[in-house]
């Protein structure tokens, strides 16, 4: 809704075009749920129109809406994000482990991350040949995290020899 009012089949066609399931898990249903959650914070409004012989409850950011999204948006541009990682986890306990397994195991994680952002490229191309905008704003939905798989991809290949 920041681009401008929708409805909630605008909105979860946005979602799919864009592929931002590919980051994030929302069900067509959660996005009422999350409708109703803001307009009752006072965030979204909501007005009745008729297109096509059908009534479409489209809803719009309030100026209260747009402070808090540009509040937030602005925190988390900023924000570093620290938590528990299972591969952080597992590396820290393979003291004991032969080095040839560990070895193999990054090896097979290597090839995973470039798996995954070989396909997450191809998502990103085939959805832009579709329609989906060419923009930075909707595209860094892919690029950050293929270059996040890249950079951890580079990483390994450099430490893997450590063990």
């Amino acid at each position: 809704m920041n681009e401008g009012p929708a409805h909630g089949y605008e909105i979860e066609r946005k979602i799919r075009d864009r592929g931002i399931r590919v980051w994030t898990q929302i069900g067509f249903s959660s996005i009422y749920h999350i409708l109703r959650k803001l307009k009752q914070a006072g965030y979204v409004s909501q007005t009745a129109n008729v297109a096509g012989g059908k009534l479409q409850q489209v809803y719009q950011l309030t100026s209260s809406g747009r402070q808090a999204l540009y509040d937030q948006i602005r925190q988390s541009l900023v924000a570093l994000r620290k938590g528990e990682d299972e591969f952080d986890i597992a590396i820290a306990n393979t003291v004991n482990m032969p080095s040839g397994e560990i070895r193999s195991l990054l090896r097979e994680r290597i090839a995973r991350l470039e798996r995954e952002a070989a396909g997450l490229e191809h998502l990103r191309d085939e959805k832009i040949a579709n329609g989906m905008p060419n923009l930075p704003a909707v595209t860094v939905l892919f690029d950050r995290p293929i270059a996040l798989l890249r950079a951890e991809k580079e990483f390994l290949e450099n430490y893997i020899n450590r063990f």
